[in-house]
């Protein structure tokens, strides 16, 4: 741990330690769920401030953190034709059927514009975002829409998406940072709607050896951010593996929908 935060000292980033209670239990909502107590957890205190122009993310999403965002100002082109041929049929056929024909998605956190466009093929609206200015560009350039540059945090519509598509994206999100974000996704969401989301599988916060900031999620973690979403009807959770060749990784996949009808 000293190593990481030697390396964020050196990235001007401030590195603080908090303590997680319990995880709430939304056992109800999950299926196949062994419950586990979280304990504590290193959390990385990120700056508040938005991304600057000329700064930028990739490919799979949206990088809210300046340690990823650095990644991603240098890599952009290189993640972005890596990430537009993997195969997300498998996905696309888990998270489509719960979205109504011709139904307006958010791509969140859109990366190369690869599902943006794979929507737009399949006859649904689609507006996307990312946090970085040059991976919003290529992705407007991808799918032929506009792409705006923002962060997950900066979301603030009321009730105009039938669904929206997270893939892994929120992982870049810090975890203090986590239940406020899906208290936004949450409020931009249809009654009705299903937000697809997707983390690299444990429960921690990490800086990987390219310098990309994670926070990692299994289901008590995602179970404790959820937990003040009111509407809630249902969670499904499943694992899959990377369909990159060079990755090996097991991520955890959740569709989260909500009540048609508010209780």
């Amino acid at each position: 741990m000293q190593g990481i935060a030697e390396q964020l000292h050196d990235l001007g980033i401030e590195l603080a330690w908090a303590l997680d209670g319990t995880a709430k239990d939304l056992s109800g909502f999950f299926e196949d769920t062994h419950r586990l107590q979280l304990l504590a957890d290193s959390h990385i205190a990120p700056h508040s401030q938005a991304p600057k122009k000329g700064t930028h993310n990739t490919g799979m999403n949206t990088p809210s953190s300046p340690v990823s965002l650095g990644y991603y100002t240098h890599h952009a082109e290189a993640y972005a034709q890596a990430t537009r041929a993997v195969d997300m049929t498998p996905l696309y056929a888990r998270f489509l059927p719960h979205v109504p024909a011709g139904g307006l998605i958010l791509d969140a956190g859109c990366g190369s514009g690869r599902d943006a466009l794979a929507f737009l093929q399949r006859g649904y609206a689609v507006e996307a975002f990312d946090a970085s200015p040059e991976l919003a560009q290529l992705a407007s350039q991808h799918a032929g829409i506009p792409v705006k540059v923002m962060r997950f945090q900066d979301l603030d519509d009321t009730a105009r998406f039938d669904a929206i598509w997270a893939c892994a994206s929120l992982l870049h999100v810090p975890a203090r940072e986590q239940p406020d974000v899906w208290r936004r996704l949450w409020q931009t969401l249809k009654p009705g709607g299903v937000v697809y989301a997707s983390y690299k599988l444990g429960q921690a916060e990490r800086v990987d050896e390219s310098g990309r900031a994670f926070t990692d999620a299994n289901q008590d973690r995602l179970s404790e951010w959820l937990n003040p979403r009111q509407g809630i009807a249902r969670v499904e959770t499943w694992l899959t593996t990377d369909q990159r060749p060079s990755q090996i990784q097991t991520w955890l996949n959740a569709l989260v929908h909500r009540h048609l009808v508010e209780r």
